[in-house]
């Protein structure tokens, strides 16, 4: 038992911090709906993180990969080169970030343009004056990824996302405090605080003895494991989830003032339920996929992709029909207080509903792209999501004009659907001794079990919503769940479908 405890102590705190990290953060994200609603003040708050988003996306993170990668093989070898390799890639980072940031407050008119081309007068004006503020958190990105890129290496993740969860609460305190005096510009502040509290914070952590290690979530792994593959791929992923986000920037600044922060506000409820249990059931899940990978044993590796995928992919779904049918009770008990009114819930709730189907396509790219990330090629990650980019700019061109908010949603979801069947394609090919028929008879049988459980509570729903105060909404929404989960268990299991327990095959 005690040996138990000490296996599952680091992953469980791990986990304890990224919900309470992800958790500050969402609050963070309805204090800003409450003071400044939907309106072109919120647009400009979202149009902030594009530059910092992106950069820390497309070069911080692989940067940091390729940082563990060196100093992991470096204390494989039991190098003395490790303690350089860090000093250089922190010095490179905080002189490139704060080289960017100074570029991007001179360029921010030409810059917000571009990824913005709807934006005019004095909605371009407030989205250019926060912008200068939010690129700020650049160079505090950069340090990040690489204090964290050390901190991985030496196993200690707890430490890692202990200061992502205190910058977390950092960020929510000063949001707080200064969004209600100085509006957009006050919440964008909020997130240069957090982001250098957990830069700092991870720097000064990292620069502790590399012998100093947490319990990690495997055993050794092989400098084998790091070749530049995976950070080419991760690139590519990041890429499609980049490119992704500058199309909503891109359509979305055409429609109505408010009406892009009216979208991104119901993405925040979407990127809560991925964050918080698809990334973190991926986190866990890697060690075991990556260790199976290394000794080729691909139909072990595949076995253990259905296992998760059995229960997480169902899971999501059910997860997707409650946004589906409580979208407005969810929408009022998180966003709906002070300037957020009727007219403003009643667009996040119809971007809601655009996004609820793409979750069970972050599912399948999430826990897919665990084991690609290690055995795919790079030809197929440029195929799945180069196909899924194309369909999702396609979808904005034809929906966003038509539907709004709802379109814009949608085609989100359409390329991210696109993307995890391109991405399990890909594993069909690549991965030896694959059967197919175990994941499409379960993406059929989840895809029927959704259907069913979506009309049974849409009949059901009405019966849940008593009161309009916010303990009877809170109450609509935790029946309606308890009802999704009772129909989509009883309706899986009326189709056939197996939950397995671990070493057992899937059905």
């Amino acid at each position: 038992m005690m040996l138990s405890i000490k296996h599952w102590r680091t992953p469980a705190t791990v986990a304890a911090f990224v919900i309470a990290a992800k958790g500050l953060a969402f609050g963070r994200e309805a204090v800003v709906a409450s003071e400044l609603g939907v309106s072109a003040s919120s647009d400009a708050y979202y149009l902030a993180f594009a530059l910092p988003t992106v950069l820390y996306n497309l070069l911080a993170l692989p940067f940091s990969l390729w940082v563990t990668a060196r100093l992991k093989t470096a204390s494989s070898a039991g190098a003395d080169s490790g303690p350089a390799v860090y000093r250089r890639a922190l010095l490179v980072v905080s002189g490139l970030g704060a080289v960017l940031a100074l570029g991007a407050v001179v360029a921010a008119p030409m810059l917000v343009t571009a990824y913005a081309p709807g934006l005019e007068e004095n909605r371009l004006a407030e989205a250019v004056s926060v912008t200068r503020i939010g690129v700020l958190a650049i160079p505090a990105l950069g340090i990040q990824a690489v204090g964290n890129g050390k901190l991985f290496a030496t196993g200690r993740f707890a430490t890692a996302y202990g200061w992502l969860a205190l910058s977390g609460l950092v960020g929510l305190v000063v949001v707080i405090e200064l969004t209600p005096r100085y509006g957009a510009a006050g919440a964008v502040s909020a997130f240069v605080a957090a982001g250098w509290t957990a830069a700092l914070g991870g720097m000064f952590s990292a620069g502790r003895s590399m012998d100093l290690q947490e319990p990690g979530f495997g055993g050794p792994v092989s400098p084998d494991e790091f070749g530049p593959g995976i950070v080419y791929r991760a690139c590519v992923m990041q890429v499609f989830f980049q490119g992704s986000l500058l199309l909503m920037y891109a359509f979305g600044s055409v429609l109505p003032p408010g009406e892009l922060a009216a979208s991104l506000f119901g993405s925040k409820v979407q990127a809560a339920v991925y964050e918080t249990v698809v990334v973190t059931v991926g986190a866990f899940v890697y060690p075991r996929i990556a260790q199976l990978l290394h000794g080729r044993d691909h139909r072990a590796v595949w076995d253990a992709v259905i296992r998760t995928l059995s229960w997480l992919l169902p899971a999501t779904a059910g997860l997707g029909v409650l946004l589906v049918t409580c979208r407005r009770e969810i929408v009022a008990l998180i966003y709906e207080r002070h300037a957020f009114d009727e007219r403003a819930a009643q667009l996040v709730a119809s971007a809601l509903l655009g996004y609820a189907p793409g979750i069970a396509g972050l599912t399948l790219v999430e826990i897919v792209h665990r084991a690609m990330v290690l055995r795919g090629q790079l030809r197929g990650y440029l195929t799945a999501f180069s196909s899924a980019l194309m369909l999702n700019w396609l979808s904005c061109y034809f929906l966003v004009p038509r539907l709004g908010v709802p379109g814009l949603t949608l085609s989100s979801s359409v390329g991210v659907l696109v993307a995890g069947t391109g991405l399990v394609v890909h594993a069909c090919r690549r991965l030896e001794s694959v059967d197919t028929r175990q994941l499409l008879l379960l993406v059929l049988r989840t895809t029927l079990a959704a259907g069913l459980t979506l009309i049974g509570l849409t009949a059901l729903h009405p019966a849940f919503v008593i009161h309009t105060s916010a303990f009877g909404k809170l109450l609509a929404v935790a029946s309606s769940g308890v009802a999704a989960a009772t129909i989509l268990t009883l309706a899986l299991l009326a189709l056939g479908h197996r939950w397995q327990a671990a070493g057992s095959s899937a059905n």
